[in-house]
């Protein structure tokens, strides 16, 4: 039995950019209902469509970035991180040292909390 309880795309669904800018799938409506049996809890409610999906969910990033209130800190990138500071060379080694720690973390969080 198949389980279409998600609007996933198969090799026969059309991809949600269909003729016109119209999506093919909900047909501009943004959201479809799940073909599951009436005594699923989800039978009769609206999900949004895979063409509806991204946009949501860039919508919610920018909400969270709007509350974050570190949008002055977004160019601030391990890449942008400056180790040469000043003529010392153990404040470099020191910054150095900081930031391969903090790559390693941020690839690995063990530990924290």
């Amino acid at each position: 039995m198949s389980d279409k309880s998600e609007p996933t795309p198969s090799p026969n669904t059309p991809t949600p950019e269909g003729e016109g800018g119209v999506c093919p799938i909900c047909h501009g409506a943004g959201y479809v209902r799940l073909n599951v049996p009436p005594s699923d809890p989800r039978f009769g409610r609206a999900v949004p469509c895979l063409c509806k999906r991204r946009e949501i969910a860039e919508r919610r990033l920018a909400r969270l970035r709007r509350a974050s209130n570190l949008e002055h800190l977004r160019q601030m990138t391990f890449d942008s991180f400056r180790v040469d500071g000043p003529e010392d060379p153990e404040i470099s080694f020191i910054l150095r040292d900081a930031l391969q720690t903090a790559r390693e973390f941020a690839e690995h969080p063990k530990g924290w909390l």
